[in-house]
């Protein structure tokens, strides 16, 4: 797993968001990045759009210290999902809170393991 300081440029919804990742020696790359292990409804659901705002407050609350951390394949490098974008958790540097983890805790997501019904 790889760790990366993440700048959320836009959310897309409760499980998707776009960022910009400092690769190190003043290398910034853009990536949409899927929250690895959850689900959150689609964005055209009231519940979609509450987990939305959820992921806006959350981002606010802890910018600019967000770090990306990546999901590692068996093989080691970078997971990516089936429409190409990485997996990876977010967390605020300062307490190290998943913004993964609290969309659950909230109610506002469910795990998912990629396999199975979304919702």
């Amino acid at each position: 797993m790889y760790q990366y300081p993440a700048k959320i440029v836009e959310i897309v919804d409760g499980d998707t968001v776009d960022t910009e990742l400092d690769l190190g020696f003043d290398v910034v790359t853009r990536q949409r990045i899927r929250l690895y292990g959850i689900n959150a409804p689609e964005k055209n659901t009231q519940a979609g759009r509450d987990a939305r705002q959820f992921v806006v407050d959350w981002v606010r609350q802890h910018t600019p210290a967000i770090t990306l951390h990546t999901v590692q394949t068996a093989k080691g490098s970078d997971a990516r999902e089936k429409y190409g974008r990485y997996l990876g958790t977010l967390t605020a540097a300062s307490a190290g809170d998943s913004l993964n983890d609290a969309l659950i805790a909230a109610g506002l997501a469910k795990p998912y393991d990629g396999h199975g019904p979304r919702t």
